[in-house]
C-alpha cells in the first residue's frame, strides 16, 4: 500500500481502534482540595516553547520504537495536517475522534510539543503519543471535565474502514494518577473488530495502515487496548497514551516532574 502523511486524527487516530482514542465515562475522580489549591496557585505561570520540549522524555530513554515522529510543535503538526481523519475511516459518532480538539479547540492553534510513534513489540505495533501543551486560562479540574464531557459522548461507537469493516469502540474512566500538586485524569479505549483471522475483512485490517505508520493488532478476536493519562498543572496539559498502563504512567510522571522543577525556578 502506497504510503502516505502520517497523520495523528486528533492526538492519533490509533487512540480509537485497537491503539485506541482517548475516551471516558461520566464518573470523575477529583483530586484532594488542598491538591486542588496547589494547582490553581499554580495557575498563570506557562512554560517557554523551550521549557515545553525539555518537559518530553528523550525517545533514548523510552522503550525500543520502530517509528518515531518529532518532537515538533502543535503548529508544525497542524501545518502536516496531523490531526484530520482520513477519509477511510469513518468514525460513529465523529465526537470518538475530535473531542479533544472540541473540548481545547483547534490544536493548531495552541503552543505545545508532541512526539508520537510505535513501539516494536513481538506479537503487536503499539503506538504512542505524549503532549505538553499551554491552556490559556490555566490547566485545572475544569479543563479536564470538560474533555471529559466531550469523551463521554463516545462512551459506545464504531470504527469502519474503507467502508468495509467495521469495529466496535468502548471507552472507559480509569482511576487517574494519584499526583500532589496536579489534577489528573485517565482513560482506557478498548476496539473489537469481529471477524475471523483469514476472512477478507480481517484480512483489510490486518493490512490497513494506521497513522502513524501503524497496523491494527490481528489475533483471534482482532482486539486492542490503550491507556491515557492527562495531567494538569499551571497552564500547562500533560497526555502520555501507551498501550502499556504502567509505560503511560511512569512517563506522565516524569514529564509532570519536569513541569514542576520548571515552574519552581
Amino acid at each position: 500500500m502506497r504510503r502516505k502523511r502520517r497523520n495523528l486524527a486528533g492526538w492519533g487516530v490509533a487512540l480509537v481502534a485497537v491503539v485506541a482514542v482517548i475516551a471516558a465515562a461520566i464518573v470523575y475522580t477529583a483530586n484532594n482540595s488542598d491538591t486542588a489549591t496547589a494547582a490553581t496557585e499554580k495557575k498563570g505561570r506557562g512554560l517557554t516553547s523551550e521549557q515545553q520540549r525539555a518537559v518530553l522524555v528523550s525517545i533514548s530513554d523510552q522503550p525500543e520504537t520502530r517509528f518515531v515522529r518529532g518532537p515538533q510543535t502543535l503548529k508544525q503538526a497542524a501545518a502536516e495536517n496531523a490531526f484530520g481523519a482520513p477519509p477511510t475511516m469513518v468514525f460513529k459518532p465523529k465526537s470518538c475522534v475530535s473531542y479533544v480538539e472540541d473540548a481545547l479547540g483547534a490544536l493548531g492553534s495552541l503552543d505545545g510539543w508532541l512526539q508520537y510513534g510505535s513501539r516494536i513489540n513481538p506479537t503487536r505495533n503499539d503506538n504512542f503519543i505524549q503532549v505538553v501543551v499551554t491552556i490559556p486560562g490555566g490547566a485545572d479540574r475544569a479543563l479536564l471535565d470538560r474533555i471529559a464531557a466531550e469523551a463521554a459522548k463516545c462512551r459506545t461507537g464504531t470504527l469502519t474502514l474503507l467502508g468495509e469493516a467495521t469495529g466496535n469502540l468502548s471507552l472507559t474512566e480509569t482511576k487517574p494518577l494519584d499526583i500532589e500538586g496536579a489534577e489528573t485524569y485517565a482513560i482506557q479505549a478498548n476496539s473489537k473488530f469481529p471477524y475471523k483471522e483469514g476472512s477478507r475483512e480481517a484480512e483489510l485490517v490486518r493490512r490497513f495502515e494506521m497513522p502513524p505508520d501503524a497496523q491494527l493488532l490481528l489475533d483471534d478476536e482482532l482486539t486492542g487496548i490503550e491507556n491515557s493519562n492527562f495531567v494538569a498543572i499551571g497552564d500547562t496539559l500533560i497526555f502520555v497514551m501507551e498501550a502499556d498502563r504502567g509505560l503511560s504512567d511512569s512517563l506522565a510522571k516524569e514529564m509532570f516532574k519536569r513541569v514542576k522543577a520548571e515552574l519552581d525556578k
